[in-house]
Order: structure tokens, then sequence, then C-alpha cells
């Protein structure tokens, strides 16, 4: 055991065991149509981090990690939806995307702890600790299965009260009419019923399971030490790996600074996006070469979303009023605009420092590697530069138009009832301008990452 092996131990000490028994905390609760008020998106959160390191110890891992990715869109969809589905007019709505989640969450779900359960039992047996894994592994295998059928069956019944909802005209004959709409609150309390209890079942199984693993130190110790040994020491891998999460993180921070107001309230709420952007820079930052001015920025950044979020939200109970024949609602009005305009300033300060360290990784870490021998390689990589350096600037721009756009909403939504739909607009051009800048590095840092190991 190498010294660097116990030096680098920290969030991983464990290998990442301890993270993902942490986000199965998240998984046993039920859900309640698009609801899920004990979030898996934090539980798919803190599973991804444990799986981390382990993805490169076996096919399955990698298998499970793949997974676990699709199941965090999944729960970030769910979330936005658990926002966004009761302010809709059509109720019907909520069983629409409650089937959704309910199939791609119970398929991805059982996929993932298949690949999860036999990847760890191939490492144990690897390395001497079967015995470890094998008590109560076929009993958790099955009722991981049973759980996530029978909480995505469950979930889905109370909502099909929205099927059996009809009016009824002239004269009815039949002795009674059953309808689960006259149910719901039944149909609610069989749903946490059972739900809660196959839940229950399966943490009562899984919890000493995994306790076992993280308490076995030498099973432990030997996949740390295979893995500094091994994917550790590949320096180029893990800078590869944090510059794409670094992209990922600031492509979807940003993407949620664009406005998605409904009556007044805006439900993607910009500090959800810097909060993102700082967990990539926490995690990645040594990948931008201005880092610290970004991440300055983004701590300035969070505070004033939080305000500008709270007075939007008291303000927002005026907005179907006159605003100015109310003399509070006014005060609040200009109160929410100065705020906003204090997040616009910093929101393109930082969307201006992300930029210029973007246009180094565009410069040194995109595209194929140089060739003296062959001059069309080096146009087409220029060219390609050139396109991402106009992309660097466009995303600028429109994160400026956008920032203003928003302060100008912020009055505007309460005094000029069309300006939402050209704030909505200039929206979407951003959010073009962000995909276009972010999702073109990412592509050009693969191809790059691909010439370098000659691929």
């Amino acid at each position: 055991m190498t010294s660097n092996v116990r030096k680098n131990g920290g969030l991983f000490k464990y290998m990442g065991f301890d993270l993902i028994l942490a986000g199965a905390l998240f998984m046993f609760n039920p859900d309640i149509g698009v609801a899920d008020f004990l979030p898996d998106l934090i539980g798919w959160a803190l599973i991804a981090a444990g799986m981390y390191r382990l993805r490169d110890m076996g096919d399955d891992l990698a298998a499970a990690y793949d997974r676990v990715r699709k199941l965090l869109i999944v729960s970030a969809a769910r979330f936005v939806m658990m926002i966004l589905v009761p302010g809709m007019e059509d109720k019907g709505y909520s069983l629409v995307f409650t089937f959704i989640f309910c199939a791609a969450e119970a398929g991805l779900m059982i996929s993932f702890f298949k690949h999860f359960y036999t990847g760890v039992e191939s490492l144990a047996l690897r390395e001497g600790a079967g015995e470890t894994v094998s008590r109560g592994y076929s009993d958790l295998r099955i009722t991981t299965a049973v759980f996530a059928v029978v909480r995505a069956a469950f979930n889905l019944l109370p909502e099909l009260k929205y099927l059996s909802m009809s009016d009824y005209e002239g004269e009815i004959t039949a002795f009674g009419t059953f309808d689960l709409a006259n149910y719901p609150t039944a149909l609610l309390v069989i749903n946490i019923f059972f739900a809660g209890i196959a839940g229950l079942v399966w943490l009562l199984l899984l919890v000493p399971w995994m306790r076992r693993i993280i308490a076995d130190k030498s099973f432990i110790e030997a996949l740390r030490s295979r893995y500094e040994t091994g994917v550790g020491s590949d320096s180029l891998l893990l800078e590869h790996r944090r510059l794409r999460l670094l992209l990922v993180t600031l492509g979807i921070g940003f993407g949620m600074y664009a406005d998605v107001f409904l009556d007044g309230i805006n439900y993607v709420p910009d500090f959800i996006g810097t909060i993102v952007i700082l967990i990539g820079l926490i995690a990645a930052g040594r990948e931008l070469e201005n880092a610290k001015r970004v991440k300055t920025a983004a701590l300035i950044l969070l505070p004033i979303n939080v305000a500008v979020w709270i007075i939007g939200l008291v303000t927002a109970k005026f907005y179907t009023y006159n605003v100015f024949r109310v003399f509070d609602a006014l005060y609040g009005v200009i109160g929410l605009t100065a705020a906003a305009a204090a997040e616009a300033a910093v929101t393109v300060w930082m969307a201006y420092e992300v930029s210029k360290g973007m246009r180094v990784v565009i410069r040194d870490r995109c595209g194929e590697l140089d060739d003296p021998r062959f001059t069309k390689l080096t146009e087409r990589k220029k060219a390609m530069q050139s396109g991402l350096y106009r992309a660097a600037i466009f995303f600028v721009v429109m994160s400026a138009i956008s920032a203003l756009s928003s302060v100008i909403n912020c009055f505007g939504m309460y005094a000029l009832e069309f300006y939402w739909m050209l704030n909505t607009a200039i929206g979407v051009v951003y959010v073009v301008s962000v995909v276009w800048l972010f999702s073109g590095i990412y592509t050009q840092i693969n191809v790059r990452w691909r010439s370098l190991r000659g691929e």
C-alpha cells in the first residue's frame, strides 16, 4: 500500500460505497404523483458521485454508472414537473407525466442495481471478499426489483382517477357507478402504505449489506490500491473527465438562467443554476484557467439569486392586480427590479470570465493533435476553433441581452403585458448560445481525447 493511496482517502475513503448508501436513503419513500418530497434527484446525485471511481473497476459497474446518469436526468425532469404541474389547468397532465416517470425510473432503477450488484459481487470474489457480499445477496436482488415495480405501480394508481372522471347526462339507470375520482384519499393511502412498506423492506436489506462492505477494510483498501495504481495514475484520463464534468455543469447552470415565468413566478430559480456551476467549479475547477474569478462571481451571485427569487415570490401575489394602484406592490416591483439589475451585472461578469477560460480550452484542448504533414488538418482545426471563438462571443452577448431582458421583465410583466413574449424569445436564443458553446467544446475535447489515445 503506497502512501499516496492513504493520502487520497478523503471523499473516497470507502471507494464511494458510503455515498451510494447515503443516496439510497432518498429512494425508499413513496412518490405522490409527480411530487417527490424526499427528492430522488439528491439520491441519484450522491450515488453518481459514489460511482465515480467504481465505474472503472469493471464492465458491470461502468454500465451501472451509465444508468445512474440517465436516472439523474429523469429525476431532474420530475423535480421540474413537480413545480410546474400544480400550476397547470388540466390536471390530467399529472397522470401523463407520472406514467412517463414511473416507467422510466422503474426500468432504469432495476437495470442500475442489477449491474451494480453483479459488479460488486465480481470485485468481492476477485479480492477474496465473497463472504462479505454473499450474505443476503439473493434476497436483496429480488427485493430491489420488487420494490422498483411496486413503487412505480402504486405511485401511478392514484393518478388513474383522471381516467375515470366523467360528466353524466340524462337518466342513469344502472344500479351504481364506480368512479376512482370519488376515492382520492383512499388511493393515496394505498399508495403510501404499500409503496412505503416495500421501500422499508428494501432499505432494511440494503443497509446491512452496504455496511458490511464499508466495514470490510481489507476489501476497500484493495480496491483503493487497484484504483490508484491503475486509473488513478492516468492523469490524462482524470483531466479529461474533470473537463467534461466542468463543461456539463457550466452548460446546465447557465442554461437554467433562462426565465420560465408563470403568473409572475420564475419556476426555474436562477440560484439552482448557480449552485450547479459552483459544484462543477469545486469538483473540476482546476481545468479552468481563471476558475478563482469565476468562483468568486458565483459566490457573490448566489445570495443575490436567492434574494431576487424571494422578492419575486412576494411580489407575484400582485401579478393580477394593477400594480400602479397598489402602493405596496409598486415598491415591491421597484425592489425586485433593482435586485434583478444587480443579479444581471454579476451574471454578465461571470459569463465573460467563463468565456475567457473557454477560449483557453478551445485553443489548447480541442480538436485533433497538430501534424505538420497535413495542412488540411491544420486548416480544418483553425476553422473549428474560429467557430468556437465566435460561439464564445455569441454566448457573452446573449448573456448580456438575456440578463438585461430579465431586468426589464421584472418590471415589464406588471406594466407591459406583451413583454413576456419578447423575453421568452430572447431566452430561447440565449439557451441556443449556451448549447452551441458548451456542446461544441465538449465534442471537440472528445476529438482531442481520441487523438491522444491514437483511436
